[in-house]
């Protein structure tokens, strides 16, 4: 089930967000990251959470499995997907 929340903005910018699970989040991202050339072969990704007021969201991805090779590709595809999938979801806190 996915959870909207109202997503604190300043101003009259505010934005409903669904609250997903971990491991869903990591799914959807390792889905986007596999989209990216040469990121083909990512295998997993690891996501965690942490507020990050100035970029407007609740996690960030701190580990892949990608290959040693194919390490400066990934680092650019992780920045992208980051930027992307933030804006449309937020991490669900277990409790």
């Amino acid at each position: 089930m996915l959870w909207p929340v109202l997503f604190p903005r300043t101003g009259s910018n505010a934005m409903v967000k669904d609250q997903i699970p971990k491991k869903l989040l990591e799914h959807l991202a390792l889905i986007k990251m596999r989209a990216h050339s040469g990121c083909e072969d990512v295998s997993k990704v690891d996501i965690e959470f942490s507020w990050e007021r100035k970029v407007g969201t609740n996690w960030h991805i701190v580990g892949i499995d990608c290959g040693f090779e194919k390490l400066e590709w990934a680092a650019r595809a992780v920045t992208s997907v980051h930027d992307k999938v933030r804006h449309r979801y937020d991490l669900l806190r277990e409790s």
